[in-house]
């Protein structure tokens, strides 16, 4: 059984910006793909997405899909990076 020491955690540091930024870039796209196909396969399959749009109700668009996967995505990676830079142990 192997223990992992205090000492070795305090010197771990997150990514600096310059490396985090693509690795938010690749995690933001996978997550717009993957809920892009299971939008328009759950479409297919008959699952009613409904948005009310002045008073009635219309089909809701793919870009609002894209835009609820890429923002906080990209929101999370600034964040993290925003972390890493001001705190000793994020």
């Amino acid at each position: 059984m192997s223990t992992t020491s205090n000492e070795s955690m305090r010197n771990q540091q997150v990514a600096p910006f310059r490396r985090l930024w693509p690795i938010g870039l690749v995690a933001a796209a996978g997550a717009t793909v993957a809920n892009v196909v299971f939008f328009f396969v759950s479409k297919e399959i008959g699952v009613p997405y409904l948005l009310a749009m002045q008073g009635s109700l219309g089909p809701l668009p793919p870009v609002m899909v894209i835009g609820s996967s890429v923002i906080p995505a990209v929101a999370a990676t600034v964040l993290l990076a925003l972390l890493g830079e001001f705190l000793s142990r994020p």
